[in-house]
């Protein structure tokens, strides 16, 4: 397949991560040849999409990275990169089952180039929350990259109702992205929830769910043999924000065993899936929902933790972690030895900051060691590690 049009864009005019993009076309053109493959994903996700953030060049790929799934990419590998990539340069890392919001994001385009034409547009790298009365330039070229990818969206459909399973997966997850294309992406992933043989039904459930559609006639999936559809299912039902069949929370709260670390588009993992899931049940399931999660943790691997454990103490400490070990509930010190025993402290030969931030982020202490101390009545001086003045500071809200 050839992008002989891909030199008619002044690349060195744009910029990525690390400057002009000059080397985009070259990357795009391996890419559409299933030529380096390793090298050329690994420096297309870190120029246009570096850590997340996108920049000015990734919005004028995107149609480039369309054609190649459209026209050509026969092999798998490049048509799982093309459609994870796409979603990411879409909509980020937001936490599932947060959605993207194209209202708010036009807002940043308009307001943006409003600002430009006046010459008082804010060149940063830096994000804010909100457009304000000066929008910086990540927000933009944010919102530019999502509507690139949402102009090409009917390319995804095709793959979506493949016999593909893990492409299928993830177009499926693609197309939930695009509430504004819902008369286009709406009716195939109905199709696919209600095919008896799609392997993916469960998948397609959990897109309509997230699209705001009703997933309730679809409920009869919770007892589909198939045992990851029906976790598929019944976080479909707790997103829609329906009333819970109690059959959907028993499906949420069954022990995942080897499902924990099984990839899911949505929430990472099936586990972060569930967490997700379990975290947005009603307040009387709560209890229930931390004995869950905290089984869970058993099962899964460092990388699924750290969403079960974020997961497990918002259920667990709404209102912030007590200043005192004698202040715990039965919930709350469940949750705690969950994570002395079966936290993901390490993550392959040393210790994970991520994890440790997360927890410190609680207002908890972030070692192993120390948690353990705390949970034994130690002084608070002694047993989190802090001063007097460190645990003033120390805020005892979760991080929103």
């Amino acid at each position: 397949m050839d992008l002989d049009d891909i030199h008619e864009i002044d690349w060195s005019a744009v910029s990525h991560a690390y400057g002009p993009a000059t080397d985009v076309p070259e990357l795009l053109t391996s890419l559409a040849r299933g030529e380096n493959l390793k090298k050329v994903c690994w420096e297309l996700w870190g120029n246009l999409f570096h850590q997340g953030t996108t920049y000015q060049a990734s919005h004028v790929a995107v149609p480039f990275l369309w054609r190649i799934l459209r026209e050509g990419a026969p092999m798998l590998k490049v048509r799982l990169f093309l459609l994870t990539y796409l979603r990411g340069l879409a909509r980020g890392y937001p936490e599932f089952p947060e959605r993207p919001d194209p209202e708010l994001w036009w807002t940043w385009i308009e307001a943006f180039e409003a600002e430009k034409s006046r010459g008082s547009t804010k060149k940063t790298r830096g994000a804010s929350t909100s457009p304000s009365a000066s929008v910086d330039e990540r927000l933009y070229w944010s919102a530019r990259s999502y509507f690139a990818v949402e102009a090409g969206l009917d390319a995804a459909i095709p793959l979506a109702e493949s016999s593909d399973a893990p492409c299928a997966l993830h177009a499926v997850a693609l197309l939930s992205d695009f509430p504004r294309k819902r008369a286009l992406v709406v009716p195939p992933l109905a199709k696919i929830a209600s095919a008896t043989l799609s392997p993916v039904r469960g998948a397609a459930t959990l897109g309509l769910a997230l699209l705001g559609e009703d997933v309730m006639p679809l409920s009869t999936l919770l007892g589909d043999d198939d045992r990851a559809t029906r976790l598929y299912v019944a976080a479909a039902l707790v997103v829609s924000g329906a009333d819970v069949p109690t059959r959907a929370v028993d499906v949420l709260m069954s022990p995942l065993e080897e499902l924990a670390d099984v990839e899911c588009p949505f929430g990472e993992t099936l586990a972060g899936t569930v967490g997700a899931a379990s975290s947005r049940l009603p307040k009387s399931f709560h209890a229930r929902a931390v004995e869950a999660l905290s089984l869970q943790h058993r099962g899964a691997k460092a990388f699924s933790r750290l969403s079960l454990t974020t997961r497990m103490l918002g259920l667990a400490f709404p209102q912030g972690v007590p200043a005192s070990v004698t202040e715990l509930d039965d919930m709350q010190r469940l949750a705690l030895e969950t994570i002395v025993e079966h936290g993901g402290w390490t993550l392959g030969s040393g210790e994970w900051v991520n994890y440790t931030e997360a927890l410190r982020g609680f207002g908890l202490p972030s070692t192993k060691r120390t948690l353990q101390a705390w949970l034994r009545g130690e002084p608070d001086g002694v047993g989190r590690g802090e001063t007097t003045a460190t645990r003033k500071k120390r805020t005892k809200k979760p991080p929103a």
